[in-house]
């Protein structure tokens, strides 16, 4: 049927055979270049040499070093900032209570105790906090306060970048540790073998 120009399934079938086949031949033509290439690739490859090993380790050293150092500034500026909102919430309370305060002080009204006591606790934080400063500095805290967050954003940004790489380096490390090691124990092997010879 197919000789009279008739298309039949077996056709269709063969047809779809021989363009899979010619699709696998041009697979397997490209494996084996990949292949060729990669063995190309693998004996122009410069095997580490100690000195890169210590380089490296010192490299990781320096950059743990560097992480550790920005962690101990994001935790001072957490701590200043703790303290500047903390400093900023009793200025709130010490403002909000203040009229409350001089109106009600003299007068011992049940209903104003609890704003009384704030104002007073709000007011001995402050003064511990003035250091004999008779004014309140709540724009050079808001002010520092907004520094802090952006420089402690900056630093955040550092730290994950730097624990980013220190990871990488560690794993290339640790790479080349089991790669120096393979080594060792197949040139064992080999003085082994030689030595029963």
């Amino acid at each position: 049927m197919e000789q009279r120009g008739i298309r039949t399934d077996k056709g269709n079938l063969n047809r779809a055979i021989q363009v899979t086949n010619l699709k696998l031949q041009q697979l397997k033509t490209r494996l084996v270049k990949l292949q060729q290439w990669l063995k190309e690739e693998m004996a122009k490859a410069v095997l580490p040499t100690l000195a890169d090993i210590s380089g490296l380790d010192k490299k990781l050293e320096a950059m743990i070093d560097k992480q550790l150092d920005i962690s101990g500034k994001l935790k001072s500026v957490d701590n200043r900032l703790e303290v500047l909102s903390e400093h900023t919430r009793q200025v709130g309370i010490f403002l909000k209570y203040k009229p409350v305060y001089e109106r009600y002080k003299q007068e011992n009204h049940p209903t104003h105790n609890a704003e009384i006591r704030a104002y007073e606790a709000a007011s001995s934080y402050l003064k511990a906090a003035l250091n004999g400063k008779q004014t309140l500095p709540t724009k050079a805290w808001k002010a520092e306060y907004s520094r802090l967050t952006a420089e402690r954003s900056e630093l955040s940004q550092q730290y994950v970048s730097l624990k980013d790489e220190v990871r990488e380096v560690e794993q290339a490390r640790k790479s080349v540790y089991e790669l120096l090691q393979g080594e060792a124990r197949e040139q064992s092997v080999q003085t082994t073998q030689g030595l029963r010879r």
